[in-house]
């Protein structure tokens, strides 16, 4: 038998155990790694920052990926993160798609640019 647990980013997920049998119902507190954080801005080639475009970061698991949207201000910030590389995929208002290349999860604030602006 296999469980996936797929909790918000940094709580603990709750399992029930014995599902066949309501009346013997186990609850068991699973804790998680908290993830990592990856923030950044994004902006187009002359350094405007662009709004409401997605950041999507994926692994070889599609199950895994991770998105934000960008602020007023180009920033975004994306948490449970693992420690693997991830392809980064823009994805503009309009629903064009960009690949950007690929990353590991870091510290450090990350600044990508658009091939474009919408």
């Amino acid at each position: 038998t296999r469980l996936f647990v797929r909790p918000p980013d940094h709580y603990p997920a709750h399992v029930v155990l014995g599902i066949s049998d309501p009346e013997r119902m186990i609850y068991r507190e699973v804790p998680l790694p908290a993830g990592m954080v990856q923030r950044g801005r994004l902006v187009d080639s002359a350094d405007v920052p662009l709004a409401g475009w997605v950041v999507l970061l994926a692994p070889d698991d599609a199950s895994a990926r991770r998105r934000d949207v960008t602020e007023a201000d180009g920033t975004f910030e994306i948490t449970g993160l693992l420690d693997r590389e991830y392809r980064i995929l823009l994805i503009a208002p309009d629903g064009s798609r960009q690949e950007h290349g690929s990353l590991r999860p870091s510290r450090t604030s990350l600044v990508l640019r658009s091939r474009g602006r919408v």
